[in-house]
């Protein structure tokens, strides 16, 4: 029976409903588990999940990036160092220490030095900010911090 409650909720997901009233206090943590996981997968087969590859420069958030909560990744071969930032410096090529900025380092799973960080980061991105990248990287849509395997 639980399984059957899990298949609907799942259905019921992909098509774009939300239950918040959804009772699963009667489910085992390995059905939970199990049942996270088909959700995201649900969640990276809607027609509103997207996957692009966002090429190198300066990208101004909510002109040319759209804002919003976006998982950014590194293609496997490339490891990169990426900055998120208010404002620019007088070039208009590298983010302003004047202004809150943030760089994040993410590392490819074939790159040489792929055990050095991660491979993607999750980056809530506010309109009129700017997303520098010296390689192209991939932004995804953000379907929910990633697994870390604790049982």
């Amino acid at each position: 029976m639980k399984k059957l409650a899990a298949l609907v909720l799942i259905l019921m997901m992909a098509a774009g409903h939300a239950f918040a009233d959804l009772d699963l206090s009667g489910m085992s943590f390995d059905e939970l588990l199990d049942l996270r996981n088909k959700v995201n997968q649900a969640l990276m087969m809607s027609e509103e999940y997207q996957e692009v590859e966002v090429p190198a420069g300066v990208w101004k958030i909510g002109e040319e990036l759209p804002a919003g909560h976006w998982t950014v990744a590194v293609r496997p071969k490339d490891y990169i160092q990426i900055y998120y930032c208010r404002e620019l410096d007088e070039t208009g090529m590298f983010e302003s220490f004047d202004a809150p900025h943030q760089s994040y380092m993410l590392f490819g799973a074939e790159s040489s030095f792929k055990d050095e960080g991660p491979e993607q980061i999750d980056i809530k991105m506010e309109a009129g900010w700017y997303f520098i990248t010296t390689v192209p990287v991939i932004f995804k849509t953000f379907t929910g911090k990633p697994d870390l395997g604790f049982r």
